[in-house]
């Protein structure tokens, strides 16, 4: 996670990496409900939902999955 860029790279179930940008608009659902809250969260299981915008991959939604 790159809170200067508003980037996040996630690996997937297939072990492929993928970034996506998000934005203030981005939907976060996680205890604290914060793109900060995610940092240091290294290893957590995510469900990103996104759109393809402008060439890049923009979450509209980020999801913590409780273990």
């Amino acid at each position: 996670m790159d809170t200067q860029t508003n980037m996040i790279a996630v690996r997937g179930a297939d072990q492929k990496d993928m970034t996506f940008a998000y934005n203030e608009s981005t939907q976060v659902i996680s205890p604290d409900k914060t793109i900060q809250g995610l940092t240091g969260k290294a290893g957590a299981a995510l469900k990103v939902t996104y759109r393809e915008e402008r060439g890049s991959n923009l979450a509209t939604k980020i999801e913590l999955m409780e273990k």
